[in-house]
């Protein structure tokens, strides 16, 4: 209303009938105001961009080309009432009812990985412009495809297996599922995700809806709804790429699929269903192995710590744990640990659950337990295939925990996680397994916890003074942060508007020195095996998070996030 009788072109008594038409009739105020012939489209269109600072479309005169269209979801095009014009290099012109809607603007950037220009268009001819070209490039999409010979995908692979359709209703979901329409909306999400850095993507049905949220440096963002009578065509054709039952829908599946995205990267996307009582719910897990491989310098240590790593990772025995809660960055640590073993003259054997990256010159061995391959059976196995170092994914149960320990003592170098809360609830943990203490003090050499950091965003990196309370709950007093200076994220496009790029990591490394080994011997307690580690100089996860702080690395927040974490699981062990 105010954007209107600002322009001078409406007054206040007319712009006051249009809303109350509008709430009579469902229309478009905009509209109402053109249709009655209070002022032409072009003057009012002209007048309200002057007035928001951007350019005004005519979108009957704009001819869109089919890559552009492509950008943005055609539901999603619908629903936030934007529409993609014109592609350069970097920038993207976008139509848009309302250029002043910074969460669409936030959808766009996250989905599409180019700068935005918003140019002003009205409802209606966004919504008729949508009709128009996505009409004709459906159309243009089914005769290309039917011109071309049929590619045989995972698609192609999965119904070649149908020796003839179960029923109707597989035959009807399949069909859906290839539809151009799910196919470019399945394809620009999982492209949306990659662009914006996303690990993960979360399809979650609602009551009138099927919600997406990306998984963003550790955090989900809501991203886009669409509409429910899309739920089923969006979650069979995920189900088809990853060759799953379309028609079982009352039991969890897991499955997988690879893509390639411009850049040349592939990506493995796995897939896990979950039956709910408003349907299926789908989690997408984005790998690629560029992310995962790095250098044991690139994890985020202190000097100290990796010197510490540097050291047992060249032993010729012992067990290497490394702990925390899920989504820490473990099988990172590991796998960046084993990068350091020479393969060339070493027998380096994995038991994973499962294998997600195969890595050159190391033997891998997936767990399998619909033929009892289970962590402890394998483990036994591959001791006897004289290895030099193996990595189990994770010590889950008893009988495991007695064989990974076993091997750590008699001549392996063995590489494990667990989920316990810091070092010493690692040792606390393998007693609760029943591994005796000498066992424990004889084969453990070392302990690393860790957790996950958002770094600060580099472009809009700036200095402020947080919170009391946040400061509190680091247990951090005035006299000791006068002199710190706290560094956030503004939140810019670079960064989604998060504050935030990308993580890193803080650790804390207990070493099972002559001391500590004594007091596993001698049944101490997780208290006093810490106390010990602290007067030896140990840097705990805290400590850690502060100097990340300090070094202007992450935000107090963060690290008083993950502490938080930390307390609420020492009090679910106590």
């Amino acid at each position: 209303k105010k954007a209107c009788v600002d322009t001078g072109l409406i007054s206040e008594e007319e712009c006051e009938e249009a809303i109350e038409k509008a709430k009579e009739t469902d229309q478009n105020v905009l509209q109402i105001l053109i249709d009655s012939g209070v002022v032409t489209k072009q003057r009012l269109g002209e007048a309200l961009a002057d007035y928001f600072g951007i350019k005004w479309v005519d979108l009957g005169k704009i001819k869109i080309e089919p890559e552009t269209l492509r950008l943005l979801p055609e539901y999603l095009a619908r629903e936030s009432r934007m529409l993609p014009l014109e592609r350069s290099d970097d920038r993207v012109k976008v139509a848009m009812a309302n250029p002043q809607d910074e969460a669409c603007k936030e959808s766009f950037h996250i989905l599409v990985d180019l700068d935005m220009e918003p140019v002003l268009a009205f409802e209606q001819d966004i919504l008729e412009a949508i009709n128009r070209h996505h009409e004709h490039f459906h159309k243009s999409t089914i005769e290309g495809a039917r011109s071309k010979p049929k590619e045989t995908g995972a698609l192609e692979r999965f119904k070649n297996r149908l020796t003839k359709a179960t029923s109707q209703e597989e035959e009807e979901v399949v069909s859906l599922a290839e539809d151009a329409g799910v196919v470019s909306l399945v394809a620009s999400i999982i492209e949306g995700a990659i662009h914006s850095r996303a690990t993960d993507i979360h399809l979650e049905p609602q009551v009138d809806s099927l919600r997406v949220r990306y998984r963003l440096d550790g955090v989900l963002y809501d991203i886009m709804n669409l509409p429910q009578s899309l739920s089923d065509e969006v979650v069979s054709r995920v189900k088809v790429l990853s060759e799953l039952d379309i028609t079982e829908r009352r039991r969890p599946q897991d499955g997988h699929f690879t893509i390639q995205v411009t850049e040349g990267r592939e990506y493995d996307i796995r897939v896990a269903t979950l039956p709910t009582v408003l349907g299926e719910k789908l989690a997408m897990r984005l790998l690629n192995p560029e992310d995962l491989f790095m250098g044991i310098r690139e994890l985020g240590l202190e000097e100290d710590q990796l010197h510490t790593l540097e050291k047992v990772i060249n032993e010729p025995y012992g067990m290497i744990l490394a702990t925390g809660p899920i989504g820490s960055g473990k099988t990172t640590t590991l796998y960046a640990l084993l990068s350091e073993v020479d393969i060339l003259t070493q027998n380096v054997v994995t038991i994973e659950d499962p294998v997600e990256y195969q890595l050159p010159g190391i033997n891998q061995v997936q767990v399998d337990r619909r033929v009892e391959r289970t962590f402890a059976k394998m483990l036994r196995s591959v001791v006897r295939q004289d290895a030099d170092v193996l990595m189990v994914g994770e010590i889950r149960d008893s009988e495991t925990a007695h064989v990974a320990v076993e091997a750590g003592g008699t001549g392996h170098l063995v590489l494990s996680t667990m989920h316990t809360n810091d070092t010493a609830g690692a040792i606390v943990r393998l007693k609760n397994l029943n591994v005796p203490n000498f066992m424990i003090a004889n084969s453990v050499t070392t302990v690393v916890a860790q957790r996950l950091v958002r770094c600060i965003c580099r472009y809009c990196k700036q200095e402020y003074t947080p919170d009391q309370s946040v400061l509190e709950a680091m247990n951090l007093s005035k006299e000791q942060t006068e002199n710190m200076k706290f560094l956030r994220g503004k939140g810019c496009d670079e960064c989604y508007h998060t504050g935030y790029w990308g993580r890193t990591g803080i650790f804390e490394i207990l070493q099972i020195t002559p001391e500590i080994r004594q007091l596993i011997l001698s049944k101490a307690d997780r208290t006093d095996i810490l106390e010990v580690a602290k007067e030896h100089s140990m840097t705990t996860l805290r400590e850690a998070g502060l100097n990340k702080v300090k070094e202007g690395v992450t935000t107090i927040e963060e690290v008083a996030r993950v502490n938080r974490r930390r307390r609420q699981i020492a009090a679910e062990q106590r």
